[in-house]
């Protein structure tokens, strides 16, 4: 009945030992994946918004070649390369409406992406809207029509100097921000989750201890007899007579 029990517990004990372990291998699993895809995605929303700073002082630098256009020829080609840097500057922008700037097949924090670009104080998709707004009204001036002067061309390059370029550092710092925000969480609970399941294992191996035979038999008054006896029992030829070889 003893010996069933015993087995029972030694079973017992080995299941849990593979749950502890199988469930430590996972929390290390999902706690290195989450970090990953935490860094990956406000990483990419980050370098995004830098993208669309990037985009707008290009889209005036094309727009600025515009001024410098001595015929119709030369400036068709002028608004080709202007409406090439816009229409990149769109797919950016349609990103993050989407939640996805990084263009990935599963985006997690797509919501809270999406909402920085929308929501105050940085009102990034305002911003962007209006310099693309008037980009593409720049885009629709005929030769005959356009002088240094357009009001377009005078916003686009007011925005670069200014509001937008100070909105795309407000939505950096943001997106930094809360990816930070996201990291500190996903450690906290990955250390508290791997910290629970080692305390569980070493409880458990306390317990193993407790049933092995030499720990639970021993008794701190009973040393000195346990030993008497021990010595009693062992063959007195080794201990105290030399074994003689015989002379051949």
């Amino acid at each position: 009945m003893e010996r069933n029990r015993s087995h029972q517990q030694s079973s017992g004990g080995k299941w849990l030992s593979f749950l502890v372990i199988m469930a430590l291998a996972g929390a290390l699993f999902w706690g290195v994946r989450a970090i990953l895809e935490t860094r990956e995605q406000f990483g990419s929303a980050a370098a995004g918004a830098g993208d669309i700073g990037i985009l707008a002082r290009q889209v005036v630098a094309a727009a600025n070649q515009l001024a410098a256009c001595s015929d119709k020829k030369s400036y068709t080609v002028a608004t080709r390369k202007l409406r090439a840097q816009v229409r990149q500057l769109e797919t950016v922008h349609w990103s993050f409406f989407r939640g996805n700037p990084g263009f990935s097949p599963r985006n997690r924090f797509a919501f809270e992406i999406k909402q920085i670009y929308l929501s105050g104080p940085i009102h990034a998709l305002v911003r962007v809207r209006e310099f693309l707004d008037h980009a593409n009204l720049l885009l629709e001036t005929p030769y005959p029509e356009f002088t240094p002067a357009n009001p377009h061309l005078n916003y686009l390059k007011a925005a670069v100097r200014g509001n937008l370029i100070q909105t795309v550092s407000q939505a950096i710092r943001a997106y930094q921000k809360a990816g930070e925000a996201h990291l500190y969480r996903i450690v906290t609970l990955l250390i508290a989750g791997v910290g629970t399941l080692l305390l569980i294992a070493f409880v458990r191996y306390l317990a193993w201890l407790r049933r092995q035979p030499l720990f639970a038999n021993y008794s701190p008054g009973h040393s000195g007899e346990s030993v008497a006896n021990l010595l009693r029992n062992l063959p007195r030829k080794g201990l105290y007579e030399k074994e003689t070889i015989p002379l051949r």
